[in-house]
């Protein structure tokens, strides 16, 4: 049985969309670029990809901003991003210090984590303090889940803020691994 033009055509038309379709969730699944977060975080200090969405919900999201305004407001951003999008980079590291590198002027901690990795970078040198404070929030919240590990790394963080403690310490590029310089201007991962 031959399909005359007209039922021809919308049959062709229904396969491609379902070939965009698949490769749209595809690109979704994906995971986020650098770009997608830096992006976004000037606008909100918490970025969740989509395909981590699981991971904190709209309400748990919103009290890590609520926290991240009482405690130390422009300072802390925090990025969730999937292992996929962290691995294209080289890195959670890497992904972390090229969402730095994208953000020039940003001030204060930025947090990236997978949700099992977390990776801190800093626009100051007080970078032990920082890394430390987000250690003991993620290991003693473990079974609190990945909020209540942001709530209290948001809390310890704002603690030993060089800028809410009063202190002038110059402000540095963070761009290398502290497991690889002795330098303070590095980024710590977890």
């Amino acid at each position: 049985m031959r399909l005359r033009p007209g039922p021809r055509r919308r049959l062709a038309a229904a396969a491609a969309a379902c070939v965009a379709l698949g490769l749209l969730a595809d690109a979704a699944s994906a995971g986020s670029t650098v770009r997608e977060v830096a992006g976004a975080l000037p606008a909100d200090p918490v970025y969740v990809a989509d395909s981590q969405r699981r991971l904190l919900s709209v309400l748990e999201r919103g009290r890590v901003r609520l926290r991240i305004a009482r405690v130390d407001t422009g300072r802390i951003q925090i990025a969730v991003v999937s292992p996929r999008s962290a691995r294209r980079a080289g890195g959670l590291s890497e992904f972390a210090n090229a969402v730095d590198q994208a953000l020039p002027g940003r001030r204060g901690a930025l947090i990236v984590t997978t949700g099992s990795a977390f990776h801190v970078v800093t626009s100051h040198r007080v970078v032990d303090p920082t890394a430390a404070a987000l250690r003991a929030a993620v290991e003693s919240n473990r079974r609190g889940g990945l909020d209540a590990q942001l709530l209290a790394a948001v809390d310890g963080i704002a603690e030993v803020d060089p800028a809410l403690a009063g202190t002038s310490t110059p402000r540095a590029p963070a761009c290398r691994r502290l497991a690889e310089s002795r330098d303070r201007r590095t980024p710590s991962t977890i």
